[in-house]
């Protein structure tokens, strides 16, 4: 039998090289035929399938497989022949090469290992079942045994401070033994590593720092491993110099030491002892703290401040207060809480604050800076207000009191002298005769609403031309004079205006149409405080323009009007007596107002009685600019009006009696009244 290759039979015959081994008539090949024919030495595990007959021709199939050694390589070889009936076709035909069971396996251990003792001083734990290899000529994933004496290795082992050795042995599939090999584990003895803490000494504000040294280097030195009484700690650093910042939680003693078994250095060994400790004593500086301080304030009243120390302290006075646009008064109190007045001088915002070495406490501690306060004066912006209210009040004041020019034209009505007089208030009005061609006017009216005191004069003195019975012109001018109080503040404000009006009448209606242009200016004197006086000067605007008719009807009359008024109010601006910029400003006020009067003539035996019925609407814009932007500016201050009353004439005397509702339709103003005029003509 052939083996490799294309097999050649012939018959019952299969050759190999010229050699030949005979079938045999009972089917069956022998390991010492294959050995004897094919030149092969140490033929075992012989294995013959499906030889049944006599005869190979015969067969449908047939295998054999056989482990054989060749004489010229001395290598061992796994066969394997198959062939399928008479033809002699090849099935299988393989050879595996296997080494010679007689080579032994080979172990290279590892270098010799020396390492210190990190575990403990005492001994290291190691895994040496991995390190080192064996190899095979045959055999795969061969192990190796790994010994301490007759102690077999199967893991980490405890190797004791000296020198161990460990063998190496291992075996084949087929049981040859490798040469045995060693190698050894020297373990040194490491020495702890150490910590000496140095003396604490002051950091940065409250904090104490300490620096660390360690005897050898260590990654794994932390916070952690810090023992802190009486605060904690933030360590830096590297290697073997550290630094230890420690911030007290107290006053009191604070100390610092390195705990046990807490970092190692770079052999792995724990330090066994702590290190030694280092105290100091910590005792704080007093704080301070202020308070008291109003938010705001107007004017240059005194207040209290009230100052705090953390503890007792000595050595605290005005002086050590220091404060901006006022002045440092008596002080009172301590040793730890004091009293401390402060007069603003009205010339801004008021700052207080203490700085640190103020006081100090028994340990002679210099006390902390305190905290700083700051009040905002709120004087310019209440002077500010208070013009700009004056203002209003003086253009608002012109436009109700400016007298009916119609009036002249017509000839209706006559001098005289009306007075009104109501619980807190009252009003007088003296007029000439309107049908002269020069006429004067002069009004006055007071009131008192709680702390707030108001009073006003107005006089007006004109002389016009009348051109024909439907035209008249003239000029006029006017004076007047308000005083206001609030509280301590006063504003008092003296003006005039001067300029050109005419009235006319329809040609073929009793329709009457009236205007005027008046300019003028001011003067003014306010008190913001009650404690100085400054002056400023103020221009004025005032523009009318009426529209009034008549329609008699059976038994009553009917009066309609509209006017339409603008005035405005420009003040200068100023510095006042606390050196404060008063800022100039501008208020203007616009009212159109509309209405129709009914006047019912009754029978009287007294004299000429009317019952009068009014209904008017007013609607009014306010505007203002600079320091007035905030005072009214777009105000809606549209209203309703109803009268229900009498006039009695009787001779030179008359008697007007009116009850009115004030405030229709206006969402914070309401008034109801009663009126009683007397006036005498002359």
């Amino acid at each position: 039998m052939k083996d490799s290759g294309t097999i050649y039979e012939a018959g019952n015959q299969s050759y190999r090289f010229g050699a030949h081994m005979n079938w045999g008539t009972g089917g069956a090949i022998t390991a010492a035929a294959l050995q004897s024919a094919c030149g092969y030495i140490g033929v075992t595990n012989v294995v013959q399938e499906s030889v049944d007959s006599l005869s190979f021709a015969a067969e449908t199939g047939f295998s054999l497989s056989w482990r054989a050694q060749e004489t010229a390589t001395g290598s061992v070889f796994e066969y394997t022949r198959g062939f399928t009936g008479a033809t002699g076709t090849t099935l299988i035909n393989t050879r595996t090469v296997h080494i010679a069971e007689t080579v032994a396996p080979v172990i290279t251990p590892p270098a010799n290992i020396n390492t210190a003792a990190v575990t403990t001083p005492t001994y290291q734990t190691i895994d040496v079942t991995s390190m080192g290899s064996v190899s095979d000529n045959e055999s795969t994933g061969l192990s190796i045994i790994y010994r301490v004496g007759t102690t077999v290795l199967s893991g980490a082992y405890n190797f004791p401070v000296g020198t161990t050795t460990v063998t190496m042995d291992a075996v084949d599939d087929v049981g040859n033994n490798a040469v045995q090999q060693q190698f050894d584990v020297t373990i040194t003895s490491s020495p702890a590593p150490t910590a000496v803490v140095g003396a604490l000494s002051s950091g940065a504000g409250d904090t104490y720092v300490s620096t660390i040294t360690l005897s050898d280097a260590s990654t794994d030195f932390t916070d952690a491993d810090l023992s802190v009484v009486n605060g904690s700690a933030v360590l830096t650093g590297s290697g073997t110099s550290y630094t230890a910042t420690i911030t007290p939680a107290a006053e009191g003693n604070v100390s610092l030491s390195v705990l046990a078994n807490s970092f190692s250095n770079g052999g792995g060994t724990f330090n066994t002892a702590a290190s030694n400790t280092e105290s100091i004593l910590h005792d704080l500086a007093p704080s301070v703290t202020i308070s008291g301080m109003p938010t705001q304030f107007s004017g240059t009243g005194s207040f209290n401040l009230t100052v705090t120390f953390s503890e007792d302290v000595t050595g605290f006075d005005a002086s050590d207060v220091v404060v901006t646009n006022a002045s440092v008064g008596a002080v009172s109190g301590g040793p730890a809480v004091y009293t401390v007045a402060v007069t603003p001088n009205g010339q801004g915002n008021v700052t207080a604050s203490i700085p640190a070495g103020a006081a100090q406490d028994s340990s002679l501690n210099l006390s902390t800076a305190s905290n700083s306060l700051t009040s905002t004066s709120t004087i310019v912006d209440d002077t500010e207000q208070l013009i700009a209210k004056a203002a209003y009040g003086q253009a608002s004041q012109l436009i109700a009191s400016q007298p009916g020019l119609t009036k002249l034209l017509t000839g209706a009505g006559r001098g005289g002298f009306d007075a009104n007089v109501t619980k807190n208030a009252g009003s007088f009005d003296l007029k000439s005769d309107p049908g002269k061609s020069v006429w004067a006017e002069l009004k006055g009216s007071w009131s008192t609403v709680e702390t707030s005191e108001q009073q006003y004069v107005f006089g007006a003195i004109g002389s016009h031309v009348k051109l024909n019975d439907d035209l008249l012109v003239g000029a006029m001018i006017q004076f007047d004079r308000s005083e206001t109080t609030e509280g301590a503040a006063s504003l008092d404000s003296t003006g005039w205006l001067v300029g050109p009006y005419m009235v006319a009448k329809a040609p073929t209606q009793p329709l009457y149409f009236e205007a005027s242009a008046l300019f003028g200016r001011g003067e003014n004197e306010i008190s913001p405080l009650g404690t100085y006086t400054d002056r400023y000067d103020s221009e004025r605007w005032l523009l009318n323009l009426g529209v009034t008719g008549e329609i008699k009807k059976q038994g009553f009359t009917l009066y309609p009007s509209v006017k339409l008024s603008h005035s405005s109010v420009s003040t200068d601006g100023y510095v006042d007596g606390l050196g404060n910029v008063i800022q100039s400003g501008k208020v203007g006020v616009t009212e159109g107002s509309f209405g129709i009067d009914a006047v019912i003539p009754q029978p009287s035996a007294s004299g000429e009685l009317d019952l009068l019925v009014g209904v008017s609407g007013i609607l009014a814009q306010t505007t203002g600019s600079g320091a007035a932007a905030t005072v009214g500016s777009g105000a809606d201050q549209n209203r309703a009006r109803i009268d229900l009353g009498f006039n009695l004439v009787n001779g030179a005397n008359t008697l007007r009696f009116e009850v009115f509702h004030d405030g229709i339709a206006a969402p914070d103003y309401e008034n109801t009244g009663v009126e009683i005029q007397f006036s005498r003509s002359f």
